[in-house]
Order: structure tokens, then C-alpha cells, then sequence
């Protein structure tokens, strides 16, 4: 097992239960605790679901111990290995967080100027917080632990799916195909049951959930990390809560405001590869 293997899978889950366990704690004591039962209730939930990093963890161990003839990527912490595109091989995480963060926050900028509604998964409770604190809670705490489950899910997929195609003998060209083809829809189909209960009366809400999800899981699989589905579903909930609070014309023109300043942070930190390093 590689040094570099080991602290990518433990720095990458070290960093997401800080986003969604942490984060969410100061800025609910820093607003004079959690005193609306609703905000501490899903605090918990969201909380509790970040043992999904210790599943994809015992998972990530297995593969790399048992040398699995289809490979052990498990499209968490593995950018650019097959079957993923070896072209995010090329960057570091947080050159591809910055990145992503650049092109899904300037994406949901303009989505979120023609829509009225967001798929978040989070009720605000304007009373709990500020509403800059409320859209930081927000946006932190959702994503990550949802993401963590979605990895999980996947990585034992992947698992089953190794076991599956040695049984059968199958190519690894076969396994390839079916990692793209199935990975993506039953990441969506999770997304669609973890929603059912928020969404169930509106198809049309439902549909755009399963393809939110779908689009999540599929990233994982081309890039080989959920960091860039992570940053994605971020961006959705960042933009969509600003709107809650601000008019359309203010959240353009924080919008911009951002984008412009993380823009400024990756030339500065990246001028000389703003593709990534070839030999990354």
C-alpha cells in the first residue's frame, strides 16, 4: 500500500467530516446554540451519515489488500485511475476543488437567476440564524454527509461488481462498460430514495432529483474522486439558499463577486498550470 494512497483516502475523509460535522457545530454555537429542534434534529441525522467515510474507508482497505484483477479504484480518492480518464491525473485536490468551484458556481449562478427552486434537502429556519450563517450551514451541511453516502454506496457497488465479473470471468473491458453504464443510474436511483419522502408529490421534482444524482455519480466515474459531485451539489445549494434571503439581482452580483475572487485565487496559485501538471 503506497504512502500517498493512504494519506489521499484519510485526508480527503479527514476533510469532509471537518465540512459536514464540525463546520455546522461552530457556526450553530456561534448563533447561540441550536434552539430549534428541526435544525438540531437534522444536525444529527446529517451528522450520523458521515459514518459512511468509515465504510468507504474499510472498503478502500479491502481492494488494496486483496490486488483485484479489475483494479481498485473505488472512485473516491483515485482522480484519474481506470477506468476514469487519466486527464485528472494532472491535478491536485485542491487545484480540482478550486476549479470545480469556478465552473459549477458560475453554472448555478446563471441556473439559479431562471429558476425559483433548488433541491436542497434543507429546510431554512430564518430564526435559527443570520442568513449568512444560515446559507453557510446550509450549503456545509448537506452535501458532504449526502456525498458520503452516495460513495459508499458506490465503493461497495464497485466491490460487488469485481466479484461479480471474476466469477464470470468477464474482460476488463466488460467491467469498464458496466462501472459507466450502471454506477451513474443507481447513484441517481439512491438520490430519487433519499428524496421520495421531500419530493414525493411532484414527478416532475423527482426527475430532476434522479438526474442531479445521476450527473453526481457519474462525475465520481469519469474523474475517479467525489470531490468534483461534492463541489457540484455545494454550488446548487449555495446559489438556490442566497435566494431565500437576497433579491436575484443582489445574488448575481455576489455571485459574480465570488467567482471573480476564486478566479483570482486560481490564477494566482496555478498561472503556470491552469490545466493541471502533465506528469501530475
Amino acid at each position: 500500500m503506497e504512502t500517498k494512497d493512504y494519506l489521499s483516502v484519510t485526508g480527503l475523509i479527514g476533510f469532509f467530516l471537518f465540512v459536514s460535522v464540525v463546520v455546522p457545530v461552530v457556526i450553530g454555537f456561534a448563533e447561540q446554540g441550536f434552539d430549534t429542534q428541526h435544525i438540531m434534529t437534522q444536525y444529527v441525522m446529517y451528522a450520523s451519515i458521515s459514518i459512511s467515510f468509515l465504510i468507504i474507508f474499510i472498503f478502500w482497505l479491502y481492494v488494496q489488500r486483496s490486488k483485484r484483477d479489475y483494479g481498485t479504484n473505488l472512485f473516491f480518492a483515485a482522480k484519474g485511475e481506470e477506468p476514469s480518464l487519466p486527464f485528472f491525473k494532472r491535478f491536485t485536490y485542491p487545484q480540482l476543488i478550486l476549479l470545480s468551484s469556478i465552473i459549477f458556481g458560475t453554472l448555478f449562478l446563471f441556473i439559479s437567476q431562471i429558476r425559483q427552486t433548488a433541491f436542497t434537502g434543507f429546510q431554512v429556519v430564518q430564526q435559527q440564524f443570520t442568513p449568512g450563517a444560515s446559507i453557510i450551514f446550509s450549503a456545509f451541511l448537506v452535501p458532504a454527509p449526502e456525498n458520503a453516502l452516495l460513495g459508499a454506496f458506490i465503493a461497495g457497488l464497485v466491490i460487488g461488481m469485481m466479484k461479480l465479473s471474476e466469477r464470470f470471468n468477464l474482460s476488463r473491458t466488460t467491467y469498464n462498460g458496466f462501472i459507466y453504464l450502471l454506477l451513474p443510474v443507481l447513484g441517481g436511483l439512491l438520490g430519487l430514495s433519499i428524496h421520495l419522502l421531500r419530493y414525493g408529490s411532484n414527478e416532475w421534482n423527482l426527475l430532476v432529483v434522479f438526474l442531479f444524482w445521476t450527473m453526481i455519480a457519474l462525475l465520481a466515474v469519469i474523474s475517479g474522486t467525489f470531490v468534483i459531485g461534492w463541489v457540484l451539489h455545494v454550488m446548487n445549494n449555495l446559489f438556490f439558499d442566497m435566494k431565500v434571503y437576497f433579491s436575484n439581482e443582489s445574488v448575481f452580483l455576489y455571485g459574480i463577486l465570488l467567482i471573480l475572487i476564486l478566479v483570482g485565487i486560481y490564477y494566482l496559485f496555478y498561472k503556470n498550470k491552469l490545466l493541471g501538471e502533465v506528469d501530475g
